[in-house]
């Protein structure tokens, strides 16, 4: 059995991967590098206990989801912009990631755009942050 924030994450991940500017270069970990760029990388935040009630416990978890970008045809900005439009439409337009546990994803905010000119090919990373309402039963945070 799977904790359910990493069922959330895995749905990320799974909601991210196929679209039209990253395709498959989407993966769940702590590091990532410019090699696959553009590409998604999902990093797990903090999960914390906001409510009791009762037997179930609310939940908020934040998930970041980092875009890379690489100095190909389109500037870094049209490429970074075109790939969080995605992403965003991706996550909001799913719900609740097909999960009935999962109340709300909202979007928290974005980081300042960073770039590096130290390569051949510039770069560009910049961080999504979601917030994923979610509730489980106090006796099992799994499913």
């Amino acid at each position: 059995m799977k904790l359910m924030s990493q069922i959330i994450l895995d749905n990320f991940v799974i909601q991210l991967t196929g679209l039209t500017t990253t395709a498959n270069k989407c993966r769940l970990s702590k590091f990532y590098t410019l090699d696959a760029a553009p590409s998604l990388t999902i990093l797990r935040g903090p999960d914390k206990v906001t409510e009791h009630h009762g037997v179930y416990l609310d939940r908020d978890f934040e998930i970041t989801v980092v875009v890379t970008a690489k100095k190909q045809q389109e500037s870094l900005d049209d490429q970074v912009s075109t790939v969080l439009h995605e992403t965003y439409t991706a996550i909001t337009s799913s719900n609740n990631l097909g999960l009935s546990f999962i109340h709300e994803i909202e979007l928290v905010g974005e980081s300042e755009l960073r770039t590096s000119t130290e390569s051949d090919k510039p770069t560009a990373e910049i961080e999504q942050t979601w917030r994923v309402k979610y509730r489980h039963p106090i006796d099992n945070p799994s499913q």
